[in-house]
């Protein structure tokens, strides 16, 4: 693949979710990112909230939140409109790393070389 076919932007069309080779359900790159691309998984800028763990919840905050100590998660604000990036996994050797939550590509991607993990 060449430099100008990698692209330094992307969008609501750019990511897609696919089975994942880790566990459940991944995010997976639609074109090819340069290295060091912003990437656009959490539309609008969505601001995650913290919640605490509580009977009517424990089976959705545990799952797709993000463990902030004791009983208290980082989660979407809407548990029925998920932006794509709430469905990132763990890796050993991750492809995206965040600062703030706003996510960047750590190496370049092509697709059906992996996924954003």
């Amino acid at each position: 693949m060449t430099r100008k076919q990698l692209r330094s932007k992307t969008g609501e069309f750019s990511f897609m979710l696919r089975p994942s080779g880790i566990e459940g359900v991944g995010v997976f790159a639609a074109h090819a990112i340069q290295k060091g691309t912003y990437l656009a998984l959490f539309p609008g800028e969505e601001v995650p909230r913290i919640r605490r763990v509580n009977k009517r919840n424990a089976k959705f905050v545990p799952r797709y939140g993000i463990h902030r100590g004791g009983k208290k998660y980082l989660c979407p604000a809407d548990f029925r409109r998920m932006s794509i990036g709430w469905y990132l996994n763990h890796s050993q050797s991750p492809s995206a790393s965040h600062k703030s939550y706003r996510f960047f590509a750590l190496r370049e991607y092509c697709p059906g070389r992996g996924n954003y993990d």
